[in-house]
């Protein structure tokens, strides 16, 4: 169980990182920590991987698709990818983000 000290240092990370979100729209920011705090991924919703070129909606658009922008990877999205390719496993980890996850977020956090 990871004590609610670090828990509000994740979330004052999961802010900082918001700042450097590429969405105009909605500034997201993403930690994953081990059981024991250490931080092993962190993410803003960002451009999906693979595009040749930033896309950032406020300069490019956004694409929405029911009241979502598609236009990016969600935070929480790029932060388990990344954690999935670094670390490895995401048993035993605790997620903190900036807003509320949307539905498909949810179900990714939880399988994941």
């Amino acid at each position: 169980m990871i004590m609610q000290a670090v828990v509000d240092m994740l979330a004052e990370r999961a802010r900082l990182i918001a700042c450097g979100s590429c969405c105009d729209r909605a500034m997201v920011g993403a930690v994953i920590s081990d059981c024991s705090g250490k931080i092993i991924s962190e993410a803003t919703n960002a451009p999906h991987y693979g595009i040749s070129h930033v896309h950032r909606c406020n300069v490019d658009g956004h694409v929405m698709v029911e009241d979502h922008c598609h236009s990016t990877l969600h935070a929480e999205q790029a932060a388990i990818i990344d954690a999935c390719i670094n670390h490895g496993t995401l048993v035993n980890c605790a997620m903190v983000v900036t807003h509320l996850p949307c539905i498909q977020c949810c179900k990714l956090i939880m399988k994941a």
